[in-house]
């Protein structure tokens, strides 16, 4: 009894705080479609970077190129000051590097998560530190039992295949961690397990079954698989993935979380992965994306060193960020809604990066709910996915390294759509 009463309350927060989050999202897209100069809120989905560092040196990794110290990334002192200048958000992402390096991982998510509602958080860990896992996320869990918290286990394959992208002995000490924090399920039903699967060159041979094999073996919460994207520690060669491998891996995600009882047929968040996987894949056939972006307005990034992004894509383009922090004393306001951050949001759907992009985070979850893409999405279920044995303008079935000459002009008007 005291397990369906817990769940039930919980379910009702998030319903409660995602109905809010859902209007809020549209408020802010309608502010941007009319022109408005009302002070922009904070935006719906922030990804927080807590810090650059990691242990191991995986291969298809984007961030490589980052770096920060404990002396020189946001402390905690620092997040309670930010927080003061932040309103509610609906979706927290606490990334990396490696989150857990960070003795005060926890404090700095639950004091967010008290200040600002954030009824979904997550983090993505790659295991190596099974003490910092298991006890923070405990005290994460600890701290508000009526709001889930996703926990993102990097998996790239079985164990051979894992050591080669992440390096020797990763693959067991991941597992061991993982089945550890399995265990905090057992008096904590509002934990959430996710094994993430980054599909590259090396494992897409591998890719589906592996994810078959964790969905049965591990019985995660769910399933993520992602499309190598940016730039990769190993080089280019890295993203020469045939689409065919991708959407084989994705279709067995989703796969695995709708087994089962008829409610589990009806996930949203299987609805949602098979959605962004259409898109990635529309993308890279067609060669221009097909939604519009909402970075920059439903939202944003803040790196290890307190510097405010609209988009993780920009500064590897020379489009840089928008400004520190740490020189407006931790006020995000002020610089949310500085002229500099709306030059940045300028490039937003009108940069060439803009075409190719397939990043999850930064434009699909921030993105696809709002409008005009609702209506989008529908004609895209109604195409189906694209003919991956035909692709369009003469490509591979390979998705191709080296620049890509892309067609943008679908993606520089703006919508006339309202929310």
């Amino acid at each position: 009894m005291r397990f369906l009463r817990s769940s039930f309350e919980k379910a009702a927060h998030v319903a409660s705080w995602a109905t809010h989050a859902l209007f809020g999202g549209f408020r802010a897209a309608r502010r941007e479609l009319s022109g408005s100069r009302a002070p922009r809120p904070t935006p719906w989905a922030i990804s927080f970077l807590v810090t650059a560092r990691c242990m191991l040196k995986c291969q298809h990794c984007f961030y490589h190129y980052a770096t920060s110290t404990p002396a020189t990334e946001l402390t905690l002192d620092e997040y309670r000051a930010l927080s003061r200048h932040l309103g509610p958000f609906t979706v927290g992402l606490f990334c990396g590097g490696e989150p857990y390096l960070r003795p005060d991982l926890g404090e700095i998510i639950s004091l967010l998560r008290r200040n600002h509602g954030v009824p979904l958080a997550a983090t993505t860990t790659n295991g190596q530190l099974q003490s910092s896992v298991v006890s923070q996320t405990e005290a994460i869990l600890r701290a508000d039992r009526l709001k889930p918290f996703g926990v993102g286990f990097s998996m790239d394959g079985p164990q051979e295949i894992h050591d080669e992208i992440r390096g020797k002995g990763s693959f067991e000490r991941t597992l061991r961690t993982y089945r550890e924090v399995k265990r905090l399920a057992r008096h904590y039903p509002n934990l959430s397990l996710t094994v993430t699967t980054v599909v590259n060159a090396i494992n897409q041979h591998v890719a589906a079954d592996f994810v078959r094999w964790s969905a049965r073996e591990l019985a995660p919460s769910s399933s993520c698989v992602l499309l190598v994207r940016q730039d990769p520690r190993a080089g280019e060669s890295l993203k020469a993935v045939d689409l065919a491998r991708y959407r084989e891996a994705q279709d067995a995600a989703v796969g695995s979380m709708r087994s089962g009882p008829l409610w589990r047929r009806l996930r949203p968040d299987a609805a949602y992965l098979e959605t962004v996987a259409r898109h990635v894949e529309e993308t890279r056939v067609s060669g221009s994306r097909s939604f519009h972006c909402w970075a920059g307005v439903n939202g944003a990034l803040i790196d290890p060193v307190g510097m405010v992004q609209v988009c993780e894509v920009f500064p590897e383009h020379d489009l840089g960020q928008i400004g520190s922090l740490r020189d407006v004393g931790m006020d995000f306001g002020a610089l949310w809604s500085s002229p500099r951050a709306d030059a940045m949001r300028a490039h937003v759907n009108h940069h060439a990066a803009c075409a190719t992009c397939t990043h999850e985070t930064m434009g699909h979850a921030t993105s696809l709910p709002f409008s005009p893409n609702l209506g989008r999405l529908a004609g895209l279920l109604r195409r189906g996915r694209p003919d991956l044995t035909s692709p369009a303008r003469g490509e591979s079935r390979s998705i191709a390294s080296g620049p890509a000459l892309v067609p943008i002009e679908r993606l520089r008007q703006r919508p006339s759509a309202t929310p």
